[in-house]
């Protein structure tokens, strides 16, 4: 279960980083 969360939590992180990322080549 905690791996589980874990994966969740580094998907999100990723997702989160890209965006992020993303935005800022678009400026």
């Amino acid at each position: 279960m905690a791996s589980q969360f874990l994966k969740a939590l580094a998907v999100t992180a990723a997702v989160t980083a890209l965006a992020s990322v993303t935005s800022t080549l678009k400026k």
